[in-house]
């Protein structure tokens, strides 16, 4: 009998962990067991910085000012981690900043760059705002939803 596993996130047919476990008899089922869903930008607030904390709010932020018929706004950019930054990269993005991925060490590496300055900070509507608390003590900080993420009804 083969052994099977979930995994909570879509996985493409060419992931290197899906190709790794079925090698080795593994049955896998993944599926996101999270909703989400773009949110309508009406303005784009000023700001000297904005700091991205995921891929996906890169994604749904150039969305957003897509939509609103705006070009990127001339500003530093700023990633939580590699990953973030490397999204930020593919729309045209150069990050002048890029954290280790961990929000504690990334908001203290990040602070002295952006104290007194404007940051905004695009990401989703459930989220935890460490690094935003953490900066708001020396920056003016502003936080802006733009996409919305929601728990799946019944998930498998």
């Amino acid at each position: 009998m083969p052994k099977t596993a979930f995994i909570s996130r879509y996985l493409n047919p060419d992931s290197p962990f899906k190709r790794l476990l079925e090698a080795q008899g593994w049955q896998l089922q993944g599926r996101a067991l999270v909703a989400l869903a773009p949110v309508s930008l009406h303005e784009m607030p000023e700001a000297d910085w904005i700091f991205f904390t995921s891929p996906k709010g890169v994604f749904f932020f150039c969305e957003g000012i897509k939509a609103l018929g705006l070009p990127l706004p001339n500003v530093l950019w700023a990633a939580i981690g590699p990953a973030t930054a490397a999204a930020m990269q593919v729309h045209g993005m150069e990050p002048r900043f890029t954290g280790s991925g961990k929000p504690d060490e990334t908001a203290a590496a990040f602070l002295p760059l952006a104290q007194g300055l404007r940051v905004l900070m695009p990401g989703a509507r459930q989220r935890a705002g460490t690094i935003a608390e953490q900066l708001a003590v020396h920056a003016d900080v502003s936080q802006i939803i733009v996409y919305d993420n929601q728990m799946i009804p019944d998930p498998p």
